[in-house]
Formats: structure tokens, sequence, C-alpha cells
């Protein structure tokens, strides 16, 4: 997060989940821990690491599939722990698990013998995912991130491709933080400080060098400024046209570094108003029913049609209450989403999303499914960002009964999503298997239903945190770099 406003806290120890994730094969002392049991991959995705651990005396492991005939078996003998088929093995694969249980078995020889085994099945849709995604990858804890802000990197990658992911933005020496993308694919936005000022954002066409330049940046500062109050313009989001941006204004959150490097920080805003800035007539407005200074709105998305917006509402916090009580999470701040038509006029308040709000859970990050059709929202006990306990949520997007999703890794952070732009996958973070988060892919189908999901292997280099995926609506032609020509001193 960008450096904000916030009450003073204090570090304590946060609690922590065990992590129980999703189910792994396992047979005597032999376990595969990757492929999932069950997962399905898209039809597009590269050959992923089967790996597995083994607490026999196995020296060497045989990997054999049975194949339906004529297709004769395939046996692979291998002297590690590991084993990444050929892409060709691996398009003959993807042929006979599409819509069908393909069974790997590992078996653990020593001197000939059979020392341990399990098995894996995995299946493969007809569904491709098709575009790329567009993430943060950052050093922790995120103090170190903080401090040396030319160590973050921004990464735009394609679940086909057998390689890392190019980095096509480092080296910034501002702070930057949240993006956007229209539904085209022809506009970006991102949060950005420019020349001292926190509440700047910066809109700009995408193209094979994108630019970000002064020409290009707006700022949220001055809207409707508050005494004593610093904009800092949280969690903006452009409409599915590009016309129009949402953000926080008016914010002040609970902000504080922690030492532990799986949950280095707390932020949640507990003040905060929604203002929308007009391209097209160049002019800021504030967005009725979401402005009320009694309360923090803030965390704004729109509908796939542009004729609605969701963000998150909650009582503006009771200062009476020591944040210390937040920390030792004797206390909770929670949120409910909120819905409103766009654009608003006075005389229509804003409705509670059912399913996502008065649950006495803490309610957030919203994303619309590209046919309008689902909501998926993150849920915790309280607060945001990084939290152990949290898990993804989908529900009709009028509102409906909540269904927690299949693919959460239980108590180990499960946040920060987005659909591809055909509406068949949806790429998130975890923190999977450590303290360093790993964005994953699961299918939904049409029932709202998702699938056991695929680790998106190479887009984390080591010791790095993957987050804020976005699929962008783009082909291969497009977004090589963006060159950051913005101006980083104070005015």
């Amino acid at each position: 997060m960008k450096n904000i406003l916030f009450y003073l806290v204090v570090a304590v120890p946060m609690l922590f989940l065990t992590n129980v994730g999703a189910a792994h094969a396992r047979t005597g002392k032999l376990t595969v821990t990757y492929p999932l049991q069950g997962a399905l991959f898209p039809s597009d995705f590269r050959s992923p690491t089967f790996r597995w651990d083994d607490a026999s005396s196995a020296t060497r492991w045989e990997l054999s599939v049975t194949y339906p005939e004529p297709t004769p078996p395939l046996i692979v003998t291998i002297q590690e722990k590991n084993w990444q088929p050929a892409p060709s093995v691996w398009a003959v694969m993807k042929k006979h698990a599409l819509d069908n249980d393909l069974v790997i078995n590992i078996t653990g020889l020593s001197a000939g013998k059979k020392q341990s085994g399990s098995l894996v099945t995995i299946r493969a849709s007809a569904d491709a995912v098709q575009a790329p995604i567009f993430y943060r990858e950052v050093p922790l804890p995120v103090t170190n991130a903080i401090k040396n802000l030319t160590t973050i990197r921004w990464r735009l990658g394609w679940a086909s491709e057998e390689k890392p992911p190019p980095v096509v933005l480092e080296k910034m020496e501002i702070c930057a933080n949240c993006h956007s993308f229209d539904r085209s694919g022809t506009v970006m936005g991102m949060d950005a400080d420019f020349q001292g000022d926190k509440g700047a954002y910066v809109i700009t066409d995408i193209l094979p060098d994108t630019q970000l330049d002064d020409t290009h940046v707006i700022s949220w500062s001055n809207v409707k400024p508050e005494p004593g109050i610093r904009t800092f313009g949280l969690f903006a989001k452009l409409s599915p046209d590009g016309r129009y941006v949402a953000s926080t204004i008016n914010d002040i959150a609970v902000y504080k570094m922690l030492p532990d490097i799986s949950y280095s920080q707390l932020f949640f805003p507990v003040q905060g108003q929604i203002a929308v800035f007009d391209r097209s007539e160049k002019k800021f407005s504030m967005l009725a029913g979401a402005d009320d200074p009694q309360y923090v709105q803030s965390n704004p998305v729109f509908s796939p049609d542009g004729k609605s917006l969701v963000f998150i509402k909650s009582k503006r916090l009771d200062k009476t209450i020591p944040v210390i009580d937040f920390m030792e999470r004797k206390a909770f701040y929670t949120y409910d989403l909120y819905r409103l038509p766009f654009p608003n006029s006075d005389s229509l308040a804003p409705v509670q999303v059912q399913g996502a709000s008065g649950n006495g859970m803490s309610n957030y990050f919203p994303s619309f499914s590209p046919d309008g059709k689902w909501i998926v929202f993150t849920q915790s006990k309280g607060f945001m960002i990084i939290q152990p306990d949290a898990q993804l949520v989908i529900i009709p997007a009028e509102g409906g009964e909540p269904r927690v999703m299949h693919c959460n890794f239980e108590g180990r952070m499960n946040s920060w999503h987005s659909f591809s732009p055909n509406g068949k996958w949806m790429v998130y973070a975890a923190k999977s298997d450590g303290p360093y988060t790993k964005l994953w892919l699961t299918h939904i189908n049409e029932n709202g239903e998702d699938s056991t999901p695929v680790l998106l292997e190479d887009f984390t280099a080591p010791e790095r945190a993957a987050n804020l995926p976005e699929f962008v609506n783009i082909d291969a032609s497009l977004l090589h770099r963006i060159v950051n020509n913005l101006s980083s001193g104070k005015p």
C-alpha cells in the first residue's frame, strides 16, 4: 500500500491459522504435493511440474500414465522427486484428460523393489484462458518494499508460456500501487505518487510501449478536501468503457507494519468517501450515496454494463476504541457490500448486497464476472489486506446465498482475484505453502462452481510475493513494457 495517514498502533503478534489447503494425494510414505488432487487445467496451460515428497528409502521413481487404447501408456523413470513433461507429451496428456480423469501413478523404487507409491488424478478443460495477467511482485516483509521502492516489479504473464513472465515495469522511484484496466484493454490506470501528491492517479493508453508521464496524471486531493485530511486515492477503478474512474478520497486508515514475514502489515480504511472522474468531461464529482462523512465508503467497482457500482461501507471508526484491541484481535472492524446505480442521483440510497452484508464478517474486494452474473469477494473475520483467514466467496450479482469457494486454501489468505475476459477462469493470490503469495487459477462454470486450482508456477521469483493480479484483454502484440516518465520530486 502507499504510505497513508494512519492511527498510530504498536506491533504485537497476529493470530495465525494452520494451512489445510486442498487435498494432496497420499499413499503410505509418498505424497504428491502438486498438482492437487482433481486439479482442472486450462486447454492453453503450459506443462506443469509434478512434485512429490517421499519418506521411504526410494532412490528413483517410476511415473506411469495409462491412456485409452490404442495410445500406448507413458512410463518414465527419473532420479528426482519432480517431473515436468515435455510440451509434446503434455499435449497428449491434456487431450486424454479432456473432461476425463487422467491418473498419474508414481512408484518409489530402491534395489529393484517398490518402497512407496501414490497417484494423482487431473483433468483438462476445453476452455482456454486466452488473456495475460498483469501483477505486482514485491519482496517481504512489506517494510523492505517500502524502503526499497525500486525493488518492486510488475510482470505480464500468459498461462500458456513455458518461461517466466517478462518484467514490463521496474525501478520505480515513486510509490505506485493499485491498477485497473478497461474492458477492451485500451486504457490502464494506476496509483502513483506524483511530485509529493499521494492522491495522484495516472491514466494512459495501452500500447506496446505504454507511457506514464506528467500529462496523464489526475489528482483526487482537491476534489472535496476536508480540513486536516490528506487524500490518498485508495482502490481506484476504471469503468468498463474507460470513461470513468471511481476512487476513495478523504481517506484515513489504520496502517501498521508487522515484523512477521507471513502477515507483515495490518491495513484497513476507517474513513473515506467515493469520488468519480469523468475523462470525457474532465470533471470530478462526488458519488451521491457514497459520500457520507459519517461512514467509510471505499473499494468501488463497476458492473460490466457500467450501470451500477458496488463498494464497501462501514460506520466511521469510533476513536474511543483502542486500536491496540484490533492488533490483538480483541475487537474487529468489518465492512458490508453496498450497491448504487450509476450515475446516481441524490434521491437514491445505497442498498446492501444480500449475502455480502449483515453477516458479522468483513466483506471486501468485490469483483464482477464479465457476464454480470456473479460477484466474488474476499471475506474475513475483520479488517482487510493480508488476513490469515481470508477466503473467497461467490454470490449471484443481484445478491443471494453466499457460497465459500472450493479453491480456497484454508487459513492461507485467499484474496486479490480477477476474472479472465472470457469469464471462464479466475486468478487469485494465496499463501498456499509459505509466506509468499502465489497466483492460482480456478475454473468457473455456468453455475458459479469453481474447480480445484492450478498454480502459475513461474509467475513469482524466489522470495517474492505476487499480488494485485488483473487480467488484461489484450493480445501478445501489446504492452511489452511500461515506461515511467513521471516526475518524482516535490512540487
